[in-house]
């Protein structure tokens, strides 16, 4: 079996999807060996630079042109069993002998669930609208990463209900817990405090920081804590820099910016509380993250969030305040509490591997190309 894979995902500087496939992709050759897999990248700095994966990179600048013109070209030249596209869509045109796959990661570009949430510039939802019908249509399997992702899909597109699987994202395995000084020198070098509430992912509406500072706000005298977040600027931003000044919290919010890997692990490991009841996800691969290094999770009650924590999380309405910060108050009032989402986190953690991730898709990629 030939695959040819559309990583043109890895160009986007940072964001969930651009995690998936870093952790994803270079997995699908070695569960599948006998097979040879073809990366194509618009961009060549992102490539994996692995010698074990055969990977190209080139055509134009314009994303649309590169998806459109250039890769099915290259695509019908290759001549692949299979064609799979991590990021949703697929080229307008491509040969009736190629068997198409898309992951579809959530549907933020549409009204969900009764909510329209804008997050995107208008052209990519303009592109994405016009091309996810298509897509949807012309694919002979579709990969949605949560039951929750699946019905949104086929609420929109009917006709996806029977060629939709659900395979739930992963995460990396448990490492050892690090020496306490680690996590101290961690803290110093930052300039946090002692104990503090983190959050990984962008300023965005959706990931409903707002609420949480506002949140906080109410119950700042009673507690050390300070808020913590990482993760690129973003439109959002001075909205929460403004809001952060405006509740007196500026002494006690610490934005540090897109962080290492390495950072990231011992941020969690440091925190009391992770803090992630955005309004909408295809899946929330951080409360994972956070469970996996034994961070308590406070999420939120509705879709992917509550499906993926999968009650190894305190979960609460994303859009009340008050409940929040009873969420909040509750972590920090009771240890037993934070001790129990500790061991029921790491067991649910246990559950989500990259590698039965990437088994399973090569799964659905064998059965397309028999």
């Amino acid at each position: 079996m030939k695959v040819v894979v559309n990583a043109r995902g890895m160009s986007v500087p940072v964001g969930g999807v651009r995690k998936c496939m870093e952790h994803l992709l270079p997995l699908l050759p070695k569960c599948d060996p006998a097979s040879e897999y073809i990366f194509v990248h618009n961009r060549k700095e992102r490539a994996f630079n692995d010698e074990a994966v055969n990977e190209y990179s080139g055509g134009p600048y314009s994303l649309f042109f590169w998806e459109n013109v250039w890769l099915p070209t290259f695509v019908e030249r290759v001549k692949p069993d299979v064609f799979y596209s991590p990021k949703n869509l697929l080229p307008w045109r491509l040969s009736r002998a190629i068997h198409p796959i898309i992951t579809v990661n959530d549907l933020l570009y549409y009204p969900v669930r009764g909510r329209y949430i804008r997050e995107y510039p208008w052209q990519h939802v303009w592109y994405t609208r016009c091309m996810l019908p298509g897509s949807v249509r012309r694919s002979r399997a579709i990969h949605a990463i949560s039951e929750t992702t699946r019905e949104d899909l086929v609420q929109r597109f009917p006709s996806a209900a029977d060629k939709t699987r659900v395979i739930p994202l992963g995460t990396c395995d448990p490492v050892e817990t690090p020496d306490e000084s680690v996590v101290e020198q961690m803290k110093m070098r930052y300039g946090l405090p002692a104990r503090y509430i983190f959050f990984a992912g962008t300023l965005t509406a959706r990931k409903n920081v707002a609420r949480l500072l506002e949140a906080f706000a109410r119950m700042a005298d009673d507690h050390p804590h300070h808020i913590v977040v990482t993760g690129h600027a973003s439109s959002r931003g001075g909205a929460v820099d403004h809001l952060v000044r405006r509740l007196g919290l500026a002494e006690r919010f610490h934005h540090l910016g897109v962080v290492t890997e390495a950072d990231l692990d011992v941020l969690y490991r440091g925190a009391d509380i992770f803090f992630y009841a955005s309004l909408y996800e295809g899946f929330g691969l951080p409360i994972l993250e956070a469970m996996v290094r034994d961070c308590p999770v406070l999420t939120s009650n509705t879709g992917a969030m509550k499906e993926t924590s999968g009650g190894a999380a305190l979960v609460v309405d994303p859009y009340s305040v008050d409940d929040i910060e009873r969420g909040l108050r509750s972590l920090l009032a009771y240890p037993d509490l934070c001790h129990r989402l500790r061991i029921k986190g790491r067991e649910r953690s246990a559950h989500f591997t990259w590698r039965r991730c990437a088994e399973a898709l090569v799964d659905v990629f064998r059965q397309v190309a028999e």
